[in-house]
């Protein structure tokens, strides 16, 4: 009314006290969220970190390799052997290979984090068994005695479509909740697999603490903690976007001061879900066909329409090798019938470092123009009808490529004979290298049972063993070794643990167990060598 007052009003310290303090709340609130979302940054660093440890371990060993077949200096004229430039040149392709799979786990994890959605571009076909086994041996126990708390149990092997790195983090997660309470009295961790319904299901039991109600009822939200230390409230909720980009689900039971489970269901690879995920994945794939069979090409053209991919196609009279951009393309499709031996070599050796995968077509009723090797065996398909070929398409390209775990045949059984026993077939390799150029006899086994297979039949004098690996442990291997009459011959020879890390509380154990000394890998040509010398 033209009259301007002054002087103090109650009201308004009740409105600057509430804006103030609800300003202090809101400022809390966001500092704890960003430093929730830095932990978890920080935990997805470390599990970055461990899946890079054995590609950059192999990669080292790779270098010494190098280091050893090359020669110091030519100045005596001394000409580098076909068989030498061979080992290097396959050498050479394999870290290419280790290189983009650590690339390819890196861009997996970061999109992962992005936004937290799922990629699926990475999906494949994957053994349960296969994954779970690997987790539970690589897991970070904080005590020895703790992986003897977890009790694994399946009726029989089941296939999965997903990505096994975000399975097994899945796994991590689980155990590393459970562990939290393992001091409670009979405590302990059951993880069974069985089917039910057309799907898959994963139990993880623990009878630790349990969760009361009001908590299990916010499990999977994200930033929630029921009042754990260093808990960032975003693993189970990120476990349960992983299931669910996997068309499965996750649920929690649990009853408390008894016990907790988690029950993850996925569905079979025959299922709709997966027919659904598969069909979407093909829009996105690029295709070439190398032929010149019309009929072929029609029925690829046909499969192209349905499932919206790429189809590109190359007449093997034009074909130029050189042409090939293996960044261009997800599967290739060869007529047999039209290619040569050196087209099809040249084209092997073009994509042996990539993910591409091939299939090559022959006809029932037609002569084969070319032999093919047992490397090329798993990619050969009879031709006669567009649904098998549907099939065989679908099947290729969602399956993983894989290198072969080969045991190696020993040449001259006079030499002293080394086996080396890794599931790492880079690091089963180089070591051999390195053992036969010094005048070793070497053989190689990926899994502690393959190892106890051939000790049945053919003496060693020594052992280099990984202490974990999938199937059978480097562990289990060496109790039955010194304990089972069956290798008696075997009983007092060295085993040589060849572990990435291993500390006093591991070394004392193993020692017990019957583990002669350590190696840890990877490690130097004269690391390796001094310590085997050392026991021969």
């Amino acid at each position: 009314m033209g009259n301007i007052g002054n002087g103090f009003h109650s009201s308004y310290l009740i409105v600057f006290s509430f804006s103030y303090f609800t300003g202090i709340c809101f400022n809390y609130r966001n500092r704890i969220e960003i430093e929730s979302k830095q932990l978890f940054s920080r935990s997805f660093s470390s599990g970055i970190a461990h899946e890079m440890r054995n590609p950059l371990g192999a990669l080292y060993a790779s270098q010494e390799v190098l280091l050893e077949l090359l020669p110091e200096s030519l100045t005596d004229n001394r000409l580098i052997s076909n068989a030498e430039i061979s080992k290097l040149r396959n050498i050479i392709k394999d870290n290419i290979s280790i290189i983009n799979n650590g690339h390819n786990t890196i861009n997996l994890l970061l999109s992962s984090i992005d936004n937290q959605k799922i990629s699926p571009n990475s999906f494949h076909h994957f053994s349960i068994n296969e994954i779970i086994n690997n987790a539970l041996d690589v897991y970070g126990y904080k005590n020895k005695s703790d992986r003897e708390l977890v009790f694994f149990q399946m009726n029989k092997d089941n296939l999965f479509f997903g990505n096994d790195i975000l399975l097994r983090y899945v796994i991590f997660n689980l155990l590393k909740n459970s562990f939290y309470y393992k001091d409670k009295t009979n405590f302990k961790i059951i993880i069974s697999v069985y089917s039910k319904n057309n799907e898959t299901i994963i139990s993880v039991k623990d009878y630790g603490k349990g969760i009361s109600s009001t908590s299990i009822k916010n499990i999977f939200t994200e930033y929630y903690t029921s009042g754990k230390k260093n808990n960032t409230g975003l693993g189970l909720s990120f476990c349960k976007k992983v299931i669910d980009a996997f068309a499965g689900s996750i649920e929690c039971y649990s009853t408390e001061n008894i016990s907790t489970t988690f029950i993850i269901r996925l569905p079979i690879i025959t299922s709709p879900a997966v027919d659904k995920m598969k069909y979407d994945l093909m829009s996105v794939k690029k295709i070439l066909f190398i032929g010149n069979q019309n009929k072929i090409l029609s029925d690829i053209n046909h499969l192209a329409f349905f499932y919206n991919f790429e189809l590109f196609y190359k007449k093997t009279s034009s074909y130029n090798i050189a042409d090939l951009n293996t960044n261009n393309y997800d599967c290739i499709i060869i007529d047999i019938n039209t290619i040569n031996n050196t087209l099809l070599t040249e084209l092997q050796d073009k994509i042996a470092t990539t993910t591409i995968k091939i299939i090559i077509i022959h006809h029932k009723n037609d002569a084969q123009r070319i032999t093919l090797s047992k490397a090329y065996e798993s990619y050969v398909f009879e031709y006669d009808h567009i649904d098998k070929l549907q099939k065989k398409l679908i099947t290729q390209i969602f399956t993983q490529k894989k290198p072969n775990n080969i045991l190696f045949d020993t040449i001259n059984s006079n030499k002293t004979k080394i086996m080396i026993v890794d599931d790492n077939i880079s690091l089963r390799l180089y070591s051999g290298i390195l053992l036969k150029n010094a005048g070793y006899d070497v053989v190689e086994a990926d899994n502690g049972l393959t190892a106890l297979n051939y000790l049945q039949e053919t003496a060693v004098d020594l052992i280099l063993m990984d202490s974990q690996m999938p199937i059978m442990s480097g562990i289990e291997a060496t109790k039955e070794i010194r304990t089972n009459n069956q290798y008696s011959l075997h009983q007092h020879i060295p085993i040589i643990c060849y572990s990435g890390s291993l500390d006093e509380l591991q070394k004392e154990h193993l020692v017990n167990v019957g583990i002669t000394d350590f190696l840890i890998k990877p490690s130097s040509k004269t690391t390796l060598l001094n310590i085997v010398n050392q026991w021969l």
